[in-house]
């Protein structure tokens, strides 16, 4: 039994190139994306596919200065700021 679908490759100027996966089961796909984080400081990185409208939204809040981390969960977007506070972000939202 397959659990994802034939995968496609994109190919990139620098670097290997990108693979987007698109599974079958999203129990599977979840616990993937739970783990991407062990891949953090390789060369891999795992990220969900965004719109465009959520992937400025994401480069926005992570380069606010008083963001300590962002990330994306099913489409969703969330900031951690330095003072410890976790918020969800919508696009066009102010963290302030």
């Amino acid at each position: 039994m397959r659990t994802l679908n034939q995968p496609s490759y994109l190919p990139r100027q620098r670097g290997p190139p990108a693979v987007i996966v698109r599974f079958r089961k999203r129990d599977l796909r979840d616990n993937i994306l739970h783990k991407r984080r062990q891949l953090k400081n390789t060369r891999f990185a795992i990220v969900e596919e965004l719109n465009v409208l959520n992937s400025k939204t994401l480069s926005h809040v992570s380069k606010d200065p008083d963001v300590a981390a962002a990330w994306t969960w099913n489409g969703k977007i969330t900031a951690l700021t330095k003072s410890g506070n976790k918020q969800i972000v919508k696009p066009f939202q102010s963290l302030h």
